[in-house]
């Protein structure tokens, strides 16, 4: 039976990036849908209390309250809603203020296609998502080991265990009991999320995050 899409709503006092991410997400409508557009945060209110949403866009800058009191909003009355910020804003304090208020993943307004899927699509089923670009933010600055191992999902740190172990993606895929075609997507996410490129930096990564230890 096939699932239902996602539904979204977007919060972007921005009509035209809200055209160009509807025309986008109309490419994927089978997966994800979008249910409801506003500009401010008193539109976003109204909006959920009429229309139930699994993800919400968020952006910063905005008319009246900010995304970040947005966010605080949401987190005290829609808990269990997952929210995406999506801004041009994206200086660390920034980033790492929706984190710990509970931002469920950040993705800057320039992400690529793909990103933009996966990111809704992570976020959906519960997994922390943070661009690449943000990813990169986040290593630049001094933050806790648990909230930089929020960068790559649990799944994703699994596998960085394993591949840090030195055995073959088939070996992976049946300690895991997934295909081996799953183990090369999660390695292929891992390296473009770390900006690495061979299996050395990936165990560099793993002992410098305490994913592994010697």
């Amino acid at each position: 039976m096939d699932k239902d899409p996602i539904r979204v709503v977007m919060v972007d006092d921005h009509r035209l990036f809200c055209q160009a991410m509807i025309s986008l997400l109309n490419g994927y409508r089978d997966r994800i849908t979008v249910v409801g557009t506003c500009s401010n945060g008193e539109q976003m209110k109204t909006c959920l209390q009429q229309q139930p949403a699994d993800v919400l866009l968020l952006d910063i800058i905005m008319p009246g309250e900010s995304g970040i009191q947005l966010l605080r909003f949401l987190q005290k009355n829609y808990p269990d809603l997952p929210v995406l910020m999506l801004s041009t804003l994206t200086s660390a304090g920034v980033v790492q203020e929706a984190i710990q208020i509970g931002a469920k993943g950040f993705l800057s307004k320039s992400t690529d296609e793909e990103e933009f899927i996966e990111a809704i699509e992570s976020v959906y089923e519960g997994a922390p998502y943070y661009g690449k670009d943000i990813a990169q933010i986040l290593y630049d600055v001094t933050l806790s080991k648990s909230l930089k191992s929020e960068i790559l999902t649990p799944r994703e740190q699994e596998i960085v265990s394993l591949c840090s172990e030195g055995i073959t993606c088939s070996q992976i895929a049946d300690r895991l009991h997934i295909s081996v075609r799953t183990v090369d997507t999660h390695k292929t996410a891992i390296f473009r999320k770390l900006d690495i490129h061979s299996s050395v930096e990936l165990v560099r990564y793993a002992l410098s995050h305490g994913i592994i230890t010697l």
